[in-house]
């Protein structure tokens, strides 16, 4: 067999242990062993290792492998690696075979190996919280993580040089606060327990607890003395770390990680091993991820596909070198990172780190009184701040927010004077702090100036002056133009009492008073009927019956009962009530396009209402715009509430309709009563007519209508309606309409 120019070799064909070779200058000895022979030594990562002989070259102390198979030449090498120092008593791997039985996750590090320097770059590449701390006074380092029901107990071991030195720095500078006791491992779950604790085992060995450990059968105390080596039942990750760490005692940091559960479950950790060993220029990090063997091939397809090559994350992103492959044990990924690539990364996470606590510093409040008011952008970014904070603020806390914004505000102001912007966010603070009359002042001063929003800054003012009294209200709802003079007063009697919406009552208020007029008195119904309230509403926009186009919807209800003043309801369909004397208006907005067909609006129309009370309803539909003199449609319907029905006493309709009340109930009040709103199975509609003959002529009128599928028994019908419920209400009026409005034929 041939040799290269700087060596030659000769070697066994039949792969003996005992072939030699001979080289040149480079002195190189090489001899062919079993792969078992070589595991045995140094296993190496287990995708290096193969079932075939392997030829193997020792130099100056250190082996490397050059080739595999039958036997191979062997030719000169470059300089051997530098080999790393491994602590003589590798108190490391005596830690790990201490370790407590039933682990699900362990590591163990031997942080002397590396310099000062080296550990504060390692610590990134780190799943441990004490091994690598700067300034840690700790030669080896052994973990063991049992999570049960979600949550992690954990047992730390520390070979140290000093108990009091460590003691001194878990208890100063340690990266988690810890405890220092002379108690063993607290076993109890309450909160104490998962405190993290620290006692001496003995005169260079320190444990670290968290969390009540699984208890173990025939353990006894054994823990206490350290005796946590036992193989007996209940034995989980610990093993494989005390032997890894035993086998590869060149290893900076082994960690082995399991599912707590046992088995493969979608979304849950697999069992992952990681080794992170010392290189010649930097570091090496190993990953084997194992696969369960009844794996779904679908789920082994994706991983195999996820398993070629990619761009790591964080700082493994840095490495020099970068693979992953798919074998029968698992996943595997190696990388090679080299000291001053680490040195890069790790600056360029600080500084994202900076960055994002630079953005996080934007986003906390600036004190008031230093904050450089010039700087506006800053300016606006801590007003935007300070006025959500207030937003969100308890009673107790935002007096304070309040405060402090009036205080930034007002200094903003005299750096910037006349500024609107600033202006209407110091009139929010003065607002919210009960000032009214700095805040009409301020309002005052912003419209003499002429902004561009006049009619916002006169409402602004407005609600300035209800925080004053009636008679300043009563004056700008005057000099205005909003009320007449006896108008005004009776409206600033009820508006003092709404100082933060001020604005919607305002607006309710005038509406009640201009809609009164829509509709005339209602004429009394003989005999008198009872409707109930949970579909009034609906009844009543179905007897008026106006399609085509959307309009405004208005809702007044007056009862003869004191109602307590306050705005409730969502932000968009809100409903004020007051009191006027001995009499209670409750008012609402909206539009007959509504989303839930005004079936949330008018449950808090209901809400507190007095029973056996007089009530009137006025229901006005204006088109956008329109005067509430000349309605599209308007009714008035008066009588006393009982037992969740309305007795009904008079009604009248714009434009004018005879309704045969004493069908309404039952032919329109109670349908839509029960008439659900839900896409699936599509909701039912069931009526009771006056005869079999009805019933049967209704199911033939409903044959027009697209939106209802009905079918009668008797005297009852019940249609399947469609999910647009104001389609399907509209068409079940159409098809009842010859029972319940006079002067219209029962055929067409």
């Amino acid at each position: 067999m041939s040799a290269t120019a700087t060596g030659s070799a000769t070697g066994s064909a039949t792969g003996s242990a005992t072939g030699s070779a001979t080289g040149s200058a480079t002195g190189a000895v090489c001899t062919t062993e079993s792969a078992a022979a070589s595991a045995s030594e140094d296993p190496g990562p287990a995708w290096e290792r193969d079932r075939g002989d392997l030829r193997v070259c020792y130099r100056g102390g250190v082996r490397w492998v050059l080739a595999a198979a039958l036997s191979v030449a062997c030719a000169s090498a470059p300089p051997p690696p530098v080999a790393p120092r491994v602590p003589p008593d590798d108190g490391a791997a005596v830690l790990a075979s201490r370790l407590p039985v039933g682990a699900t996750a362990c590591a163990v590090a031997r942080p002397t190996m590396l310099s000062e320097r080296q550990r504060e770059l390692v610590r990134e590449l780190s799943s441990t919280p004490f091994a690598w701390a700067a300034g840690a006074p700790i030669v080896a380092y052994a973990d063991a993580t049992q999570t049960r029901d979600g949550r992690r107990a954990t047992r730390v071991l520390l070979r140290v040089t000093s108990v009091e030195e460590a003691r001194t720095w878990l208890e100063t500078q340690a990266p988690v606060r810890v405890e220092w006791t002379d108690e063993p491992a607290c076993r109890g779950d309450d909160a104490r327990c998962w405190r993290w604790t620290a006692r001496a085992l003995d005169a260079g060995t320190i444990t670290v607890s968290r969390g009540p450990w699984g208890e173990r059968p025939d353990r006894g105390d054994r823990e206490d003395r350290g005796e946590w080596h036992d193989r007996g039942a209940g034995a989980g990750v610990e093993v494989r770390c005390a032997r890894l760490a035993r086998e590869r005692r060149d290893a900076l940091e082994i960690t082995i990680r399991t599912p707590s559960g046992g088995g493969f479950e979608l979304g849950a950790p697999l069992d992952t091993q990681i080794v992170l060993e010392r290189d010649t220029v930097g570091v090496r990090w190993e990953e084997l991820t194992r696969l369960p063997h009844d794996l779904p091939f679908e789920i082994f397809e994706h991983l195999e596909r996820a398993a070629a090559p990619h761009e790591p994350g964080a700082v493994l992103s840095s490495a020099a070198s970068y693979e992953r492959r798919l074998t029968r044990d698992g996943v595997h990924a190696r990388a090679r990172l080299r000291w001053e690539d680490l040195e890069l990364a790790i600056d360029d996470e600080r500084r994202v780190r900076a960055a994002l606590a630079a953005e996080a510093r934007a986003h906390e409040p600036v004190p008031v009184h230093t904050l450089p008011v010039e700087r506006r952008e800053l300016l606006d970014a801590q007003v935007g701040l300070r006025l959500t904070r207030l937003r969100q603020a308890t009673p107790a806390e935002a007096d304070v927010q309040a405060e402090a914004l009036r205080t930034l505000l007002e200094r903003a102001l005299d750096f910037y004077p006349g500024d609107a912007a600033l202006a209407q966010h110091l009139t929010t603070a003065l607002l919210h702090l009960g000032d009214g009359r700095a805040a009409a002042d301020l309002a005052e001063e912003v419209l003499a100036a002429g902004p561009p929003d006049p009619d916002a800054w006169r409402v602004r003012r407005r609600q300035a002056l209800a925080l004053v009294g009636a008679p300043a209200l009563a004056s700008a709802l005057r000099e205005d133009g909003l009320l007449r003079a006896r108008e005004a007063d009776a409206a600033a009697r009820v508006l003092t009492a709404f100082d933060r919406r001020y604005e919607v009552a305002e607006a309710a208020w005038i509406a009640a008073h201009q809609m009164e007029g829509a509709v005339p008195r209602g004429a009394r119904v003989a005999p008198m009927v009872e409707v109930p309230m949970v579909s009034l509403l609906e009844t009543t926009l179905a007897l008026l019956d106006m399609e085509g186009l959307a309009r405004s919807l208005h809702v007044i209800l007056r009862v003869d009962a004191p109602l307590p003043a306050g705005v409730s309801g969502p932000a968009e369909v809100p409903v004020v009530s007051w009191r006027e004397g001995d009499r209670g208006v409750r008012v609402a907005a909206s539009t007959t396009a509504s989303q839930d067909h005004h079936r949330g609006l008018w449950r808090e129309m209901l809400r507190g209402l007095p029973d056996e009370a007089e009530a009137e309803l006025l229901v006005v539909l204006l088109p956008f715009g329109g005067s509430p003199g000349a309605p599209d449609g308007a009714a008035r319907l008066r009588g006393r509430l009982s037992g969740g029905a309305l007795r009904l006493s008079a009604a009248r309709f714009v434009p004018a309709l005879e309704v045969r009340w004493e069908r309404v109930a039952e032919l329109v009040a109670e349908p839509l009563a029960g008439l659900e709103s839900r896409l699936f199975p599509p909701p039912d509609l069931d009526a009771r007519f006056p005869s079999a003959e009805d019933a049967t002529e209704a199911v033939r009128r409903a044959e027009d209508e697209p939106t209802l599928r009905c079918e009668a028994r008797g005297v009852e019908v019940r249609c399947q309606a469609s999910p647009e419920l104001d389609a399907s209400q509209r068409a079940w009026r159409r098809v009842v309409e010859p029972w319940i409005v006079r002067g219209r034929a029962r055929r067409l």
